[in-house]
């Protein structure tokens, strides 16, 4: 690495875009779900922690050793996964679980069983699965804008001036300005509000006890999401721009992070997915300096992990509905790319539409969230009603091999 070319503009700015994606997306999300479990606020703030400073450690070592535009983030789909499954039970056997996770994923790289795996779940299924996790916390949007419709028109309205003026900057984060103004000027906030905020920077190691249940409800189908709906999407969208890949060793750090995330109460820290495709734009620059912006994503995320138990401490401060709504903008652009994979792409239409509704329904079955049963069933709607899309794709795959 040469560090003076580590300190281009470009690679700077499109570093830090792509850690806002690793590191304030989902940290709103994990945020949202904490919430939803009933989650004190000492336990959220050590599994944001925990996930964004693992993320910047394991994001540098993978962009540095690899040398690929490729960082490492915690799952989406994932959290949403644990905040419908994990509430039964407590919270050791919750951690012992997320590290489980890890180990699953530890084994299917040393074992090398991704192949095996891969060659059913079609990037479309998990593509759909993602959209419908996805699209409960866009619609926040709509419903926060129907409750505080003056709120909502200013951040609407921001989002757009916004989109139209920075088209390459996160919309929702000026958005997060200017509401924070409002807030100030309305009233809701005055100059005692952030009295209560600490600066506390020290997280605590949970405890760890386990069962059996738990690896077969929790851990395995976290790391069969994990791994598809982050490693996988990354890695494919390295090899559209014409990279050479190690989905093993991906898979690998992915696990090992993983596995010590779990002691903080993080549920998946894994190679990133939608990050990937900011730091890999060939806008970045040169093909083979292009994981220098992957270097700066992960010093970002880093930087966000060390300093997240004041910051979320602030954000305890907002009201609930106008961190729902920047969650829903955050979100926005992400379910629309989402969309034009999966529904957009015109292949496995029934597998799609199945691996879209179930997580739209949040069903549960034997304990397990709708995220796992939504790439079983869109594998197996797959095979039974889009045969000719899995003969098609199997013969292009023969011809590139």
């Amino acid at each position: 690495m040469r560090w003076k070319e580590l300190f281009n503009y470009n690679y700077m700015m499109y570093g830090v875009l792509a850690g806002i994606l690793t590191a304030i997306v989902p940290t709103m999300v994990i945020f949202e779900v904490s919430q939803q479990l009933g989650w004190s606020s000492e336990l959220m703030k050590n599994w944001i922690f925990g996930a964004i400073v693992l993320a910047g450690i394991a994001g540098l070592i993978l962009s540095l050793t690899t040398k690929l535009p490729l960082n490492v983030s915690s799952s989406i789909p994932t959290a949403v996964f644990v905040g419908f499954t994990v509430h039964r039970y407590p919270i050791d056997e919750v951690f012992f679980a997320f590290s489980m996770a890890g180990v699953v994923l530890i084994l299917i790289s040393v074992l090398k069983l991704y192949r095996r795996i891969e060659r059913f779940i079609k990037l479309e299924i998990v593509m759909a699965m993602f959209a419908g996790t996805i699209i409960h916390y866009v619609l926040y949007v709509v419903e926060v804008t129907a409750s505080h419709i003056e709120w909502g028109i200013i951040g609407i309205a921001t989002f757009i001036l916004a989109t139209k003026l920075f088209p390459k900057f996160p919309a929702a984060i000026v958005v997060f300005f200017v509401l924070s103004l409002t807030l100030f000027v309305d009233g809701t906030f005055h100059t005692n509000s952030f009295s209560s905020v600490s600066f506390n920077l020290f997280p605590t190691v949970g405890p760890v006890a386990g069962s059996l249940e738990v690896i077969f409800t929790v851990s395995i189908p976290l790391a069969i999401i994990s791994l598809f709906g982050e490693v996988t999407i990354g890695n494919s969208i390295l090899k559209a721009e014409g990279y050479r890949t190690n989905m093993d060793l991906s898979i690998l750090v992915s696990g090992i992070a993983t596995f010590f995330g779990g002691f903080f109460g993080s549920h998946s820290v894994t190679s990133a997915g939608a990050p990937v495709a900011v730091v890999s734009d060939p806008a970045v620059g040169e093909k083979d300096k292009r994981y220098y912006a992957a270097v700066w994503a992960s010093i970002f995320a880093l930087i966000f992990g060390l300093v997240s138990y004041p910051a979320i401490s602030i954000l305890m401060i907002y009201p609930t509905s106008i961190l729902k709504f920047l969650v829903g903008l955050l979100l926005l652009p992400i379910l629309i790319k989402t969309f034009t994979m999966s529904i957009g792409s015109g292949k496995f239409k029934y597998a799609v539409m199945v691996a879209f509704l179930i997580p739209l329904a949040n069903i549960t079955i034997f304990g397990i969230g709708a995220q796992f049963w939504a790439l079983i069933f869109g594998v197996m709607v797959a095979y039974l009603m889009d045969g000719e899309d899995v003969r098609r794709e199997k013969v292009e795959g023969e011809v590139v091999n």
